[in-house]
Protein backbone atom coordinates (compact mmCIF):
# COMPACT_ATOMS: atom_id res chain seq x y z
CA UNK A 1 0.00 0.00 0.00
CA UNK A 2 0.97 3.29 -0.84
CA UNK A 3 1.03 7.02 0.52
CA UNK A 4 0.63 9.97 -0.85
CA UNK A 5 2.73 12.64 0.61
CA UNK A 6 2.12 16.17 -1.10
CA UNK A 7 4.08 18.53 0.26
CA UNK A 8 7.28 18.93 3.38
CA UNK A 9 4.15 18.63 5.83
CA UNK A 10 6.04 15.51 8.36
CA UNK A 11 2.11 14.85 9.43
CA UNK A 12 1.10 13.60 6.03
CA UNK A 13 3.96 10.86 5.58
CA UNK A 14 3.52 7.21 6.81
CA UNK A 15 6.00 4.74 8.76
CA UNK A 16 4.18 1.72 7.58
CA UNK A 17 3.56 2.16 4.07
CA UNK A 18 5.69 3.25 1.28
CA UNK A 19 5.53 7.35 0.72
CA UNK A 20 5.19 8.57 -2.66
CA UNK A 21 6.65 12.21 -2.67
CA UNK A 22 5.03 14.42 -5.07
CA UNK A 23 8.77 16.16 -5.63
CA UNK A 24 12.02 16.90 -4.15
CA UNK A 25 10.45 19.50 -2.05
CA UNK A 26 8.19 16.66 0.38
CA UNK A 27 11.58 16.59 1.95
CA UNK A 28 11.67 19.75 3.88
CA UNK A 29 10.89 18.10 7.15
CA UNK A 30 13.07 17.75 9.72
CA UNK A 31 12.52 14.71 10.41
CA UNK A 32 12.88 13.11 6.90
CA UNK A 33 15.39 10.33 8.25
CA UNK A 34 12.64 8.32 10.20
CA UNK A 35 10.78 7.96 6.41
CA UNK A 36 13.89 7.87 4.37
CA UNK A 37 14.25 4.19 3.95
CA UNK A 38 10.67 3.79 2.25
CA UNK A 39 9.61 6.16 -0.35
CA UNK A 40 9.88 7.36 -4.13
CA UNK A 41 9.94 10.69 -5.58
CA UNK A 42 7.57 11.26 -8.63
CA UNK A 43 9.92 12.85 -11.39
CA UNK A 44 9.77 16.54 -12.26
CA UNK A 45 7.88 17.13 -15.47
CA UNK A 46 9.84 19.59 -16.42
CA UNK A 47 13.04 17.88 -16.07
CA UNK A 48 12.12 16.91 -19.79
CA UNK A 49 13.23 19.69 -22.27
CA UNK A 50 10.70 18.70 -24.62
CA UNK A 51 7.89 19.46 -22.48
CA UNK A 52 9.32 22.91 -21.42
CA UNK A 53 9.76 23.68 -25.05
CA UNK A 54 6.01 22.13 -25.45
CA UNK A 55 4.66 23.91 -22.32
CA UNK A 56 6.33 27.66 -23.43
CA UNK A 57 4.06 28.05 -26.42
CA UNK A 58 0.68 26.55 -25.04
CA UNK A 59 1.35 29.25 -21.53
CA UNK A 60 2.57 31.76 -23.88
CA UNK A 61 -0.64 31.29 -25.45
CA UNK A 62 -3.03 31.13 -22.00
CA UNK A 63 -1.58 34.31 -20.95
CA UNK A 64 -2.38 36.13 -23.78
CA UNK A 65 -6.00 34.71 -24.04
CA UNK A 66 -6.12 35.00 -20.16
CA UNK A 67 -4.79 38.33 -19.90
CA UNK A 68 -7.58 39.59 -22.75
CA UNK A 69 -10.15 38.23 -20.66
CA UNK A 70 -8.84 39.82 -17.50
CA UNK A 71 -8.75 43.46 -18.92
CA UNK A 72 -12.36 43.13 -20.15
CA UNK A 73 -13.11 42.41 -16.92
CA UNK A 74 -11.23 44.82 -15.09
CA UNK A 75 -12.57 48.04 -17.73
CA UNK A 76 -16.25 46.75 -16.92
CA UNK A 77 -15.63 46.52 -13.26
CA UNK A 78 -13.86 49.87 -12.98
CA UNK A 79 -15.95 51.73 -16.01
CA UNK A 80 -12.99 52.13 -18.07
CA UNK A 81 -11.85 51.53 -21.42
CA UNK A 82 -8.38 51.18 -20.74
CA UNK A 83 -6.28 49.33 -23.45
CA UNK A 84 -4.52 45.43 -22.98
CA UNK A 85 -1.22 47.02 -22.63
CA UNK A 86 -2.61 49.04 -19.87
CA UNK A 87 -3.88 46.41 -17.93
CA UNK A 88 -0.52 44.00 -18.53
CA UNK A 89 1.75 46.81 -16.95
CA UNK A 90 -0.08 46.16 -13.62
CA UNK A 91 -1.09 42.71 -13.55
CA UNK A 92 1.07 41.10 -16.14
CA UNK A 93 3.62 39.95 -13.71
CA UNK A 94 1.17 38.37 -11.32
CA UNK A 95 -0.93 36.45 -14.38
CA UNK A 96 2.16 35.32 -16.15
CA UNK A 97 3.65 33.63 -12.99
CA UNK A 98 0.08 33.08 -11.09
CA UNK A 99 -0.82 30.65 -14.78
CA UNK A 100 2.79 28.98 -14.74
CA UNK A 101 2.59 28.10 -10.81
CA UNK A 102 -1.03 27.01 -11.13
CA UNK A 103 -0.25 25.00 -13.91
CA UNK A 104 2.91 23.51 -12.59
CA UNK A 105 1.14 22.05 -10.01
CA UNK A 106 -1.55 20.70 -12.13
CA UNK A 107 1.05 18.95 -14.30
CA UNK A 108 2.77 17.80 -11.12
CA UNK A 109 -0.64 15.74 -9.75
CA UNK A 110 -1.42 14.62 -13.40
CA UNK A 111 2.29 13.31 -13.23
CA UNK A 112 1.63 11.15 -9.84
CA UNK A 113 -1.79 9.38 -11.21
CA UNK A 114 -0.18 8.27 -14.47
CA UNK A 115 0.87 5.32 -12.44
CA UNK A 116 0.02 5.68 -9.03
CA UNK A 117 -3.29 4.99 -7.84
CA UNK A 118 -4.11 5.78 -3.94
CA UNK A 119 -7.48 4.45 -1.54
CA UNK A 120 -7.14 7.29 0.07
CA UNK A 121 -4.94 10.35 0.79
CA UNK A 122 -4.43 12.13 3.55
CA UNK A 123 -5.28 16.34 3.45
CA UNK A 124 -4.46 18.49 5.94
CA UNK A 125 -7.41 20.42 7.64
CA UNK A 126 -6.29 24.03 6.84
CA UNK A 127 -8.31 27.07 6.77
CA UNK A 128 -9.04 28.02 3.10
CA UNK A 129 -8.56 31.23 3.59
CA UNK A 130 -4.64 30.64 3.71
CA UNK A 131 -4.99 30.68 0.13
CA UNK A 132 -5.86 34.75 -0.13
CA UNK A 133 -3.03 37.36 0.21
CA UNK A 134 -3.10 41.37 0.54
CA UNK A 135 -0.54 41.89 -2.07
CA UNK A 136 1.67 40.47 -4.98
CA UNK A 137 4.75 40.88 -2.91
CA UNK A 138 3.01 38.43 -0.31
CA UNK A 139 1.93 35.71 -3.04
CA UNK A 140 5.92 35.73 -4.45
CA UNK A 141 7.62 36.22 -1.35
CA UNK A 142 5.68 34.19 1.07
CA UNK A 143 2.52 32.06 -0.06
CA UNK A 144 3.44 30.77 -3.16
CA UNK A 145 6.63 28.79 -1.19
CA UNK A 146 4.39 28.21 1.39
CA UNK A 147 3.59 24.06 2.22
CA UNK A 148 0.24 24.85 3.83
CA UNK A 149 -0.32 26.78 0.56
CA UNK A 150 1.01 24.45 -1.93
CA UNK A 151 -1.14 21.60 -0.14
CA UNK A 152 -4.56 23.42 -0.51
CA UNK A 153 -3.76 24.27 -4.04
CA UNK A 154 -2.67 20.50 -4.71
CA UNK A 155 -5.95 19.57 -2.22
CA UNK A 156 -8.45 21.66 -4.56
CA UNK A 157 -7.00 20.57 -7.89
CA UNK A 158 -7.86 16.78 -6.57
CA UNK A 159 -11.57 17.83 -6.13
CA UNK A 160 -11.49 19.11 -9.44
CA UNK A 161 -10.41 15.98 -11.43
CA UNK A 162 -12.59 14.19 -9.21
CA UNK A 163 -10.49 11.17 -8.67
CA UNK A 164 -12.39 7.69 -7.17
CA UNK A 165 -10.04 8.27 -4.10
CA UNK A 166 -11.15 9.14 -0.52
CA UNK A 167 -9.67 12.15 1.37
CA UNK A 168 -8.23 11.03 4.81
CA UNK A 169 -8.40 14.90 6.67
CA UNK A 170 -5.91 15.17 9.72
CA UNK A 171 -5.25 18.28 11.93
CA UNK A 172 -2.72 20.39 10.50
CA UNK A 173 0.93 20.90 12.88
CA UNK A 174 1.75 24.32 13.52
CA UNK A 175 4.90 25.18 11.00
CA UNK A 176 7.09 27.55 10.65
CA UNK A 177 7.89 28.58 6.75
CA UNK A 178 10.99 29.92 5.53
CA UNK A 179 10.70 33.10 4.54
CA UNK A 180 12.90 34.73 1.64
CA UNK A 181 13.72 38.57 2.46
CA UNK A 182 13.45 40.57 -0.43
CA UNK A 183 17.14 41.41 -0.01
CA UNK A 184 18.12 38.35 -0.74
CA UNK A 185 15.73 37.62 -3.26
CA UNK A 186 16.55 41.10 -5.05
CA UNK A 187 20.58 39.90 -5.03
CA UNK A 188 19.95 36.63 -6.53
CA UNK A 189 17.99 38.44 -9.54
CA UNK A 190 20.46 41.18 -9.70
CA UNK A 191 23.22 38.44 -10.55
CA UNK A 192 20.76 36.78 -13.06
CA UNK A 193 19.66 39.53 -15.03
CA UNK A 194 23.69 39.88 -15.82
CA UNK A 195 24.00 36.62 -17.15
CA UNK A 196 21.09 37.81 -19.37
CA UNK A 197 22.16 40.07 -20.68
CA UNK A 198 25.08 37.98 -22.24
CA UNK A 199 22.10 35.98 -24.39
CA UNK A 200 21.46 37.46 -27.70
CA UNK A 201 18.36 39.07 -28.07
CA UNK A 202 17.30 36.25 -30.35
CA UNK A 203 17.23 33.67 -27.95
CA UNK A 204 13.75 32.27 -26.69
CA UNK A 205 14.20 32.04 -23.28
CA UNK A 206 11.11 31.05 -20.82
CA UNK A 207 11.15 32.78 -17.53
CA UNK A 208 9.05 31.52 -14.57
CA UNK A 209 10.04 31.49 -10.76
CA UNK A 210 9.34 27.70 -9.81
CA UNK A 211 8.66 27.97 -5.94
CA UNK A 212 10.34 24.55 -4.43
CA UNK A 213 13.48 25.19 -6.26
CA UNK A 214 16.49 26.25 -4.78
CA UNK A 215 18.49 29.11 -6.23
CA UNK A 216 21.11 26.76 -7.06
CA UNK A 217 19.38 24.27 -9.34
CA UNK A 218 17.80 27.49 -11.08
CA UNK A 219 21.00 28.47 -12.36
CA UNK A 220 22.41 25.16 -13.23
CA UNK A 221 18.70 24.71 -15.16
CA UNK A 222 20.05 28.05 -16.48
CA UNK A 223 22.96 26.77 -18.43
CA UNK A 224 21.88 24.10 -19.24
CA UNK A 225 18.50 24.40 -21.05
CA UNK A 226 19.12 28.29 -21.55
CA UNK A 227 15.86 28.49 -19.63
CA UNK A 228 15.04 29.91 -16.07
CA UNK A 229 12.77 28.14 -14.12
Amino acid sequence: MSNLVLTGNSETFSKSDKNILAGSWCKQIQNFEEFSKNYITIDYHWENIAKVQKDKSYLTALYDKTLIRFSDFLNNFHGTNNSKRYWEIIIGYWLANSICTLYDRWEVIRCIFENENFENIKILNIDENNLSVNSSEEFFREKIQSHHWNHLIFFNILKHINLNTKFEFIKAEKRIEKKSTPRKKNNFYRILDKFLNLIPENKKILLYQSNFVSNLDKIKNFYKYRYYF
